[in-house]
């Protein structure tokens, strides 16, 4: 920031250069000789141009942007001073002229590269903060706004596709016992499982708590029945540290949903979520599946 800041010195020393050179043994017209709307319009480029140069500095951009833009809009002031200070000239050095003619088009150049990566990086980082806005911290799986926009997206389509609510079987009394640090590494392993046992055309996400969905799609039935079972036998393997309490281990409930044509994401979830507490009331570790028929 303070080399930026510094560069406002060289910027000036420059802006006066120029004026000194124009002015230096030169003759002057007077008022009446000059053509004044020229002049303030020339003079008004100067100004909104040096604008951008002297808050530059203050604008979130990168070196790189900031880099391109300060010589463009730099050469544009200078160029557009000059043009200015040639009005109450009769004669035009031919360095100054050079200047003019030569300062416009590159000040330009340099301050359309800038932009272009400005707008780059500004898309980069609309992105990147889209992608935040729909991760879990936690374990980096999809939210419950991600798993809500791929419902609804999946469920408009054709094809074997699943759906598999998934929750921790007993899972308050992990924190209770043994703290939520204990907690969080059951849902992280959990979630690590998951993503272990899936496609990378598959999604999961954490829906809230230590409750997980997942969809799958385009595989036969029997293949969807055996990825909810993988996982529901690869955690239950899991043995936990419990804070100097012991090791432990924990289950899962799952509720998974067969659909093969279109359906109403909502009563694709509510299906779901109810062979879960199915699955919870017939002693939990185990996976209950049906078939929605199409909506």
């Amino acid at each position: 920031m303070h080399l930026k800041r510094v560069t406002f010195s060289v910027f000036v020393a420059l802006v006066a250069m120029v004026i000194a050179i124009s002015f230096k043994d030169e003759p002057l017209r007077s008022w009446s000789e000059i053509a004044l709307h020229d002049f303030f319009s020339e003079m008004a480029m100067t100004v909104l141009a040096g604008s951008w140069v002297v808050f530059l500095h203050t604008f979130s951009i990168s070196n790189r942007v900031f880099w391109w833009l300060y010589p463009g809009f730099t050469l544009i002031v200078i160029a557009s001073l000059e043009d200015a200070l040639e009005e109450w000239l009769f004669m035009q050095p031919l360095s100054l002229q050079l200047l003019e003619n030569l300062g416009f088009p590159t000040g330009m150049l340099l301050v359309s590269i800038g932009l272009f990566f400005w707008g780059r990086e500004q898309r980069q980082s609309r992105r990147h903060f889209q992608v935040l806005s729909q991760t879990d911290p936690l374990t980096g799986l999809g939210n419950r706004a991600a798993f809500d926009r791929q419902l609804g997206l999946l469920a408009d389509q054709e094809g074997e596709r699943a759906l598999l609510v998934i929750d921790v079987d007993d899972f308050k009394p992990i924190n209770d016992t043994y703290g939520h640090a204990t907690g969080d590494e059951v849902i992280k392993q959990l979630a690590l499982v998951i993503r272990d046992n899936i496609r990378q055309q598959d999604s999961a996400f954490r829906y809230g708590g230590e409750e997980f969905t997942i969809l799958l799609r385009n595989l036969p039935v029997e293949a969807l029945t055996q990825v909810a079972e993988r996982i529901r036998r690869n955690f239950a393997a899991l043995r936990f540290e419990g804070n100097g309490l012991g090791a432990f281990s924990r289950t899962i409930s799952i509720g998974m949903v067969h659909v093969n044509g279109p359906v109403s994401a909502d009563q694709w979830f509510d299906e779901a979520d109810r062979y879960l507490y199915e699955a919870k009331a017939a002693g939990k570790n185990r996976t209950i599946d049906g078939v929605l028929g199409v909506g």
